[in-house]
């Protein structure tokens, strides 16, 4: 899928190499992910992946049952990425990982937003494992993607 993404420059931590990529604009109802190295960028189409009405509805019913404060956005995006296959590391999504150091591999520690935009072809998120579930596991598979909770960092 194209999508424009801001470029930023970024400076690693490790080894102080400075390389450029792309962040996501705020593009609305979509989402680039990176898995936990900050490898393997791609991009989920929130607003028409059919997943997402799913989440929405179960998420809904738990509200009603539970009176529970409404699940928020990012909750539904965490639910959401727990049911996508694996990255192809085998690692899960992870909305905040930052683009990896293309020498060594870390983490960046600093980063410079630019006025360019990128635009480049990132490939979608699939849910192929969920997607071949009867219809009352995805529910239940949705249900317990939205009570888990990812370990802070």
């Amino acid at each position: 899928m194209e999508v424009s993404l801001r470029s930023v420059r970024f400076t690693c931590g490790r080894c102080g190499t400075t390389y450029r990529d792309g962040l996501l604009l705020g593009g609305y109802g979509r989402l680039v992910v990176r898995d936990a190295t900050g490898r393997h960028p791609s991009v989920a189409d929130l607003m028409a992946d059919p997943l997402v009405d799913l989440l929405g509805q179960v998420a809904g019913e738990r509200a009603a049952l539970f009176a529970r404060v409404a699940t928020t956005p990012a909750d539904v995006q965490g639910a959401y990425l727990r049911l996508c296959d694996p990255s192809p590391a085998g690692l899960p999504w992870d909305r905040d990982a930052l683009p990896c150091c293309p020498s060594c591999g870390a983490q960046p520690t600093a980063h410079e937003r630019l006025e360019e935009l990128l635009t480049t072809d990132l490939p979608l998120l699939r849910h192929g494992a969920f997607d071949a579930l009867p219809r009352e596991q995805q529910r239940a598979a949705a249900a317990g993607a939205l009570t888990a909770r990812v370990p802070s960092r």
